[in-house]
């Protein structure tokens, strides 16, 4: 299902952007797959819309990128 975006009160499009930075990720969780649920965990909670990675490399991109592909296709 395609996530929408939501109108506020005022009937505006609200757009929600997340800013992350995996080390922070991979410091609170301890491994890299641990890392991948905490980053999918943080998008799902902030119910972003677009997501903004810090500090990635090629190899979070491959970790990361089927996880938040689900959630955020474009």
């Amino acid at each position: 299902e395609e996530q929408q975006l939501e109108e506020s009160e005022a009937g505006e499009l609200v757009v929600r952007v997340l800013s992350y930075n995996v080390n922070y990720a991979l410091a609170r969780a301890g491994s890299a797959g641990a890392a991948e649920r905490v980053v999918a965990s943080a998008a799902a909670a902030a119910r972003a819309d677009v997501v903004v990675l810090q500090e990635t490399h090629a190899g979070w991109r491959a970790l990361l990128a089927p996880v938040l592909r689900a959630r955020l296709p474009h």
